[in-house]
């Protein structure tokens, strides 16, 4: 039986001292296949060195050691053929402003200086440019993408095609499904005022006016109002021709104005000329002009027109003045329309809106958590709850109630496994664990 003892030096020391220079030579390019991921040039070198090694003498032990070389050559090929795949993480890493980020701080805000633009790189090469002042962060991300929003502000995205890519942005009340694609999101939240213009690709935009979704292909442009329920789409060769205002051909009846005909057509044309010159604030407020219409509100006399208005007109001012950085008129109209109106969808719907001027304005997040419980408690399946339950773990984390956030984000992850606070809510699920 001696002669089936494996190989030693002993025994065989030229077999050894080959086996133990291809085991180096395999390493070497190891190295350096990690290093320059020059995959065929690997190949083609270890299967000649291979091949070139000093045949040993034709015993037992020299067939030992060339069955270990061509197990050590297939082990390598195998490693390169897993290197050529390419093993995908867990998730995509990604930078802010050329800083790492790490999974304790995914839920931040962040918010780009005001004389420059802050770049947030991911590793698959995609890239979002938060142009200077703008505010976002970055939600949930995963191997396929990631889910972004968009506070304020604007931002210039592109997301690298990939087959398996699944990317989503929302702003406000809007959700944009990418799967490769370039284009620039703007979001006015004072104003209320939603642009989408798309460059490359196609995408999906869902939420508000859009329902579950409309498809938007490059060369359109979105621009759209969830509060004035307005909406319009144009295209790149469309656009200059509709922003010029339409003119009938020289010489026509239409283009002759005409003449009034008695002193009521000119008093009427008078008034109409007036109410141009000095729109209400209801127009102005329905028109997406916030700042105007509470200026137009104020000289009118604020406390008269929360006097004098209905539950709509109360929310439309509440809004007008939330929108105008004025959170002290907006909790005033929304108080007044909880007090008038108790009850009704409106009233619930103002204390959401209470809730969201404290945290998101005043930074009073207990407070701002009373009034998202107190949404819930009246509409417990209205058509905010989802965005309710979600702030209102935010808000009691932020006021430095930990076990009660903890508590709501047990919950919403039982109702809203992939809501948009999800990650979040297991962050905070995690903590106790």
């Amino acid at each position: 039986m001696d002669d089936l003892k494996r190989p030693t030096a002993s025994t065989d020391p030229a077999a050894y001292a080959g086996l133990t220079e291809l085991g180096r030579q395999i390493a070497s390019e190891q190295d350096a296949t990690l290093a320059q991921h020059d995959l065929s040039a690997v190949r083609l070198r270890v299967l000649h060195e291979t091949l070139a090694l000093p045949r040993p003498r034709r015993s037992r032990a020299g067939v030992y050691a060339l069955g270990a070389a061509v197990v050590a050559a297939a082990a390598l090929t195998f490693v390169i053929l897993r290197l050529d795949r390419g093993a995908e993480p867990d998730h995509l890493a990604f930078r802010v402003g050329g800083k790492a980020v790490e999974g304790d701080a995914l839920d931040n805000w962040w918010s780009a200086p005001a004389d420059q633009p802050l770049p947030i790189e991911f590793s698959d090469g995609t890239t979002v440019a938060l142009e200077p002042k703008s505010r976002a962060r970055v939600l949930e991300v995963g191997q396929s993408g990631a889910h972004i929003v968009l506070e304020s502000g604007a931002s210039s995205i592109h997301v690298v095609p990939r087959e398996s890519a699944r990317w989503q942005v929302s702003a406000g009340p809007f959700l944009v499904q990418v799967v490769g694609t370039r284009f620039d999101l703007e979001w006015v939240a004072d104003d209320d005022v939603f642009v989408l213009r798309l460059h490359e690709g196609k995408v999906n935009l869902s939420g508000c006016l859009f329902g579950e979704g409309r498809s938007v292909v490059a060369g359109e442009t979105v621009r759209a109002s969830c509060k004035t329920r307005q909406y319009e789409i144009a295209t790149r060769d469309t656009s200059e021709a509709a922003a010029r205002p339409s003119a009938a051909p020289p010489g026509t009846a239409s283009a002759v104005a005409p003449k009034a005909d008695s002193r009521e057509d000119e008093k009427h044309a008078a008034a109409e000329h007036a109410a141009q010159r000095a729109p209400s604030w209801r127009l102005l407020a329905h028109a997406g002009k916030y700042k105007q219409a509470l200026e137009a509100a104020n000289a009118a006399g604020f406390d008269e027109v929360l006097a004098d208005a209905g539950a709509s007109d109360l929310a439309l001012l509440g809004d007008a003045a939330r929108y105008s950085g004025r959170p002290g008129q907006a909790i005033a109209a929304y108080e007044m329309l909880r007090t008038r109106f108790p009850g009704t969808s409106r009233g619930a719907t103002a204390a959401y809106s209470m809730a969201r001027t404290h945290f998101d304005q005043r930074g009073a997040y207990a407070e701002a958590a009373r009034w998202f419980q107190q949404y819930l408690q009246e509409q417990p399946s209205g058509p905010l709850a989802r965005e309710a339950r979600g702030r209102l773990m935010e808000s009691l984390q932020r006021s430095g109630d930990g076990a009660g956030a903890r508590r709501v984000a047990e919950a919403y992850l039982k109702r809203y496994p992939e809501g948009p606070h999800a990650t979040v809510a297991k962050s905070l699920t995690e903590k106790t664990r």
